[in-house]
């Protein structure tokens, strides 16, 4: 008789203890945040690149604007918040932080950044 309540409570508890991770997890899915990305240009934003700042992000971290001049990470923090929106070329061997870098630089200045893979 003993054994079976231990049994009974074992599981019991086991239950209880699933249903603590799973609320706590369903609790967890609320904070979590995304990028919002858009895909491609439309045409009147390519014939129209007024406030639009262009950079590429090569695999060694350097960052290139559109006239070839190589920036530092504290260049582009005080240029980005002067345009509306950045055009980003990131190279396949780039580093993940040094593009979350960027795009905590510009989401400080509220400009919106398009991601391209070159």
């Amino acid at each position: 008789m003993r054994r079976r309540r231990r049994k009974e409570l074992a599981q019991a508890s086991d239950i209880a203890f699933l249903l603590i991770i799973f609320f706590l997890l369903l609790a967890g899915l609320d904070a979590t945040k995304a990028l919002s990305l858009k895909q491609g240009i439309s045409s009147t934003e390519q014939t129209n690149p007024s406030g639009v700042l262009s950079l590429a992000l090569s695999s060694d971290g350097s960052i290139v604007d559109s006239s070839g001049k190589v920036l530092s990470l504290s260049d582009c923090e005080s240029l980005i918040p002067s345009y509306e929106r950045i055009d980003l070329s990131v190279s396949p061997d780039a580093t993940w932080q040094a593009v979350v870098d960027l795009l905590a630089l510009a989401n400080e200045s509220q400009t919106e950044v398009n991601i391209h893979a070159t």
